[in-house]
């Protein structure tokens, strides 16, 4: 007669550990916003908060779902304490370096520019802190604008790291000529 254990006990079934996501934290919170091209209404309360993005990979999902959008309204990628609007007193000093680019290339340019701001390489290494606080993407039709949000008059935009033909097309508008 062979002996049984009283209790037979089940091996232990494998656990899969929670999967762990990547998190690489931005130098910065990014605010994403939005505003129907259609509107004239350019008061704050006509700005849409999308997301808020403390990661990179958020602000990749962010980018990711409204790259298809682009011609449908203007996004605003910004620095969180700068809103997207120029009679705000943090621009007095500052402007904006504008790029014109096909709309067919809109994408992969709004793409680097944003992904080099909040990552903080849209500068060359050697260079002090970066006056870029946003990017904002407005499509036009055949052509888009992609503007470089700036706290600074005097940035030294030949210090982005940039191609440079993107550069010699770019122009800087100070602030205080938007009113």
């Amino acid at each position: 007669m062979s002996m049984m254990p009283d209790m037979m006990e089940a091996p232990p079934s494998p656990v899969s550990p929670p999967a762990v996501k990547p998190s690489h934290p931005l130098r910065d919170t990014w605010v994403v916003w939005m505003h129907s091209s259609h509107s004239q209404d350019w008061s704050l309360p006509s700005y849409k908060v999308l997301a808020v993005c403390t990661t990179a990979e958020e602000l990749w999902s962010v980018w990711r779902a409204t790259s298809g959008f682009l011609n449908d309204a203007m996004f605003f990628f910004m620095k969180q304490e700068y809103p997207p609007r120029w009679d705000e007193v943090q621009y007095r000093e500052g402007g904006y370096l504008s790029l014109k680019v096909d709309s067919r290339g809109l994408g992969r340019m709004a793409e680097e520019l944003i992904c080099k701001a909040a990552g903080g390489t849209l500068l060359r290494a050697d260079c002090d802190a970066s006056p870029v606080v946003g990017v904002s993407i407005s499509c036009k039709g055949r052509s888009s604008i992609l503007k470089l949000w700036c706290t600074s008059p005097s940035a030294d935009f030949r210090a982005l790291n940039l191609h440079r033909g993107i550069l010699d097309t770019a122009r800087f508008t100070p602030a205080t000529a938007k009113a």
